[in-house]
C-alpha cells in the first residue's frame, strides 16, 4: 500500500510539473498567431517569444495589483508544488467534506477550482480582476483599452448574446483593433468522489478553452475588421501564445512612444534595422507586461482555491489607475543612449 501511494504522489508530482512547462509563441505561425500580421517588428531574432509560469515574481511587490496576500499564495504554492490546498484540508477537518453541488471536495483542491457552485459570483469577480489587469498594461503602454460592455462589439448572431472583455483600439496607430476574452481554465479533473483523491490530468483542456473562445468569437470579430485574441490562462500559471504576442505588441508600441516623446528614432538610417537601444528597452516592457499579467493570473488561481472566495478586487479602486503605474520609468536600460549623446 505505500509503494503504491508513493507511486501515486510521484505520478501527480510529475503532472503538476508538466502543468507548468513554458509557453512558447512561434512567431513563424502566421496563420495560427493572428496578431502576427500588424505592420511592424514584433518577433525576436530567434523567431520565438517565451513565458514561464513564474515570470510574475519579477512583479511581486507590496503596490496595489501586485502585491500577493498571504491566504491567495498558500493556496497557489501548495497547488504548485503538488501539496494539498490548506483551505480545503482545514474545511474537511471540521466536517465540512461536500460542496454545495454535492461532490465531495478533494484535499487538492481541484473540485475547488472547477465548481462554481461554491462561491456563487465570486468566479465573476476573479474574472474581472484579470480583466482589470489587462486594462491596466495597456494603460502603461499608453493604449486606453475598453472594458466597458455597452462599447464593446456584440456579436448578434449567438444565441446568448454575449460579448468579448476587452478591446484595444490599435485603430489609433493605424493597425485593426483588437478584442480579447478572459479565462482561467484548471487542467485537473475536478470531479472527485474522494477527499484523497488526487484528481486527473487533462493537459487538453487549455487548448480546448482556447478553441471555445475562438469559436464563439473569431469569425464574427474577423467580419467586423477586428482581430480576437483568446486571453487564457492556467491556474498553474499558463498564458496562451496568443497572449504572450499581444504583450509583446504593447510592448513594442510603449517602447516606440518612449522614443518619439524624446525626439528619438529606433530605425537606424544607414541600415535600417531597428536600434540595439530599443530592443533593450522593449525587452524590459515586455517583461514587465507578461509579468504583471502572470501575477494576475496566479493571484485568480489562489483567490479561486480559497474556500471564502476573492480576498481582493481591483474595481474597488474605482478604475484610477495611479500614475505610477502609467509611467516609463526615468531610467533607460543599461549602455542606451540617444544620437544626440553618442554624437
Amino acid at each position: 500500500p505505500h509503494g503504491a501511494a508513493i507511486a501515486r504522489a510521484a505520478r501527480h508530482m510529475l503532472d503538476v510539473m508538466e502543468a507548468q512547462k513554458e509557453t512558447i509563441a512561434d512567431c513563424s505561425e502566421k496563420e495560427t498567431l493572428p496578431l502576427l500580421k500588424v505592420n511592424f517588428d514584433i518577433a525576436k531574432p530567434s523567431g520565438k517569444l517565451r513565458y514561464a509560469p513564474t515570470a510574475f515574481l519579477r512583479e511581486f511587490d507590496v503596490g496595489p495589483g501586485r502585491a500577493f496576500p498571504k491566504a491567495e499564495w498558500q493556496v497557489w504554492a501548495n497547488q504548485t508544488l503538488g501539496l494539498p490546498n490548506p483551505h480545503v484540508t482545514n474545511h474537511v477537518k471540521i466536517g465540512i467534506k461536500n460542496c454545495k453541488c454535492g461532490r465531495v471536495y478533494d484535499e487538492w483542491g481541484h473540485h475547488v477550482q472547477t465548481c462554481g457552485h461554491r462561491t456563487g459570483g465570486a468566479w465573476r469577480r476573479v474574472h474581472e480582476n484579470v480583466n482589470h489587469i489587462w486594462r491596466e498594461v495597456a494603460a502603461m503602454a499608453k493604449l486606453d483599452a475598453v472594458i466597458n460592455p455597452a462599447e464593446l462589439p456584440r456579436p448578434t448572431t449567438e444565441a446568448s448574446d454575449k460579448h468579448a472583455d476587452i478591446l484595444f483600439p490599435f485603430e489609433t496607430l493605424g493597425l485593426p483593433n483588437v478584442v480579447g476574452d478572459v479565462s482561467l481554465a484548471h487542467p485537473f479533473d475536478g470531479g472527485s468522489r474522494r477527499v484523497k483523491r488526487r484528481g486527473t490530468y487533462k493537459p487538453e483542456v487549455f487548448k480546448q478553452r482556447i478553441d471555445v473562445k475562438n469559436r464563439k468569437y473569431y469569425d464574427y470579430h474577423k467580419r467586423q475588421g477586428i482581430v480576437f485574441v483568446p486571453l487564457v490562462g492556467t491556474t498553474f500559471g499558463r498564458i496562451n501564445a496568443d497572449s504572450v504576442i499581444l504583450c509583446h505588441v504593447l510592448a513594442h508600441h510603449a517602447a516606440e512612444e518612449f522614443y518619439k516623446l524624446r525626439g528619438w528614432t529606433f530605425l537606424d538610417p544607414d541600415t535600417g534595422k531597428i536600434a540595439p537601444g530599443f530592443l533593450r528597452l522593449r525587452s524590459r516592457f515586455f517583461s514587465r507586461y507578461k509579468g504583471r499579467i502572470g501575477l494576475s493570473i496566479c493571484r485568480a488561481a489562489g483567490s479561486r482555491g480559497m474556500m471564502s472566495g476573492p480576498t481582493y478586487s481591483i474595481r474597488s479602486r474605482k478604475g484610477v489607475l495611479r500614475t505610477s503605474d502609467l509611467d516609463y520609468g526615468e531610467d533607460l536600460p543599461a549602455g542606451h543612449q540617444s544620437r544626440a549623446e553618442a554624437a
